[in-house]
């Protein structure tokens, strides 16, 4: 392989290496914050809910509950369910119409003297991030919400694609400019070379 095509492939390899090495680092981090800032905002909304509903539920206003997770979840396209429940486990107010799925209830449980849990589910939705809080400590009831992780996913598949295609395009403009480059730098040494071994051949004019 001559010098100029040994350039080429070099700054091809380095540029393929940088934007590949540096788009994975990129993805890892997006999704660790992505998933971080998902939770957090999990918790919040369902410490919203967990707040409101000790009134209703002491009073039996179960319309009102529902009509408040209802607005909630219209207003959060990324929330797929909110269920609250008494401490017994019994559904008092859900957002899902046909009932509670199968499992879900027992998917995700607050441990004794903490104030949530959070656990990631495979659903036939995709994959949710779970939240389940007591209401005034337990006494009464849960709040359990569920968020896609899809749309999060979604940006950031969508941001890994870009940086690969600008990996791309640096690529092709680093091939250009190094064919450039090694043409300019390896011609007068292939000129060099050629008059070097045409004095062997005893050819001293050249």
């Amino acid at each position: 392989m001559s010098l100029r095509y040994k350039i080429i492939v070099a700054i091809a390899v380095l540029v393929l290496a940088l934007g590949i090495g540096g788009t994975l680092h990129a993805r890892l981090t997006l999704s660790s914050i992505s998933q971080d800032e998902l939770e957090k905002r999990a918790i919040a909304v369902t410490n919203d809910v967990a707040s409101y509903a000790p009134e209703p539920l002491l009073t039996n206003d179960i319309y009102g509950l529902y009509q408040h997770i209802s607005a909630v979840l219209a207003t959060n396209t990324d929330i797929r369910y909110i269920v609250v429940m008494d401490p017994k486990g019994s559904v008092k107010a859900s957002t899902f119409s046909s009932g509670l799925p199968m499992g879900l209830r027992e998917a995700n449980a607050v441990p004794s003297g903490q104030l949530s849990s959070v656990k990631t589910l495979n659903t036939s939705e995709g994959s949710m991030v779970d939240v389940a809080m007591p209401i005034l400590g337990g006494d009464a009831g849960t709040v359990r919400l569920g968020i896609s992780k899809e749309p999060a996913e979604s940006q950031v598949a969508q941001l890994t694609f870009n940086l690969l295609a600008l990996t791309g395009g640096v690529l092709v403009a680093g091939l250009v400019v190094a064919y450039v480059l090694a043409t300019l730098f390896t011609r007068p040494l292939a000129r060099l070379a050629e008059a070097a071994r045409a004095v062997g051949r005893g050819e001293l004019s050249r």
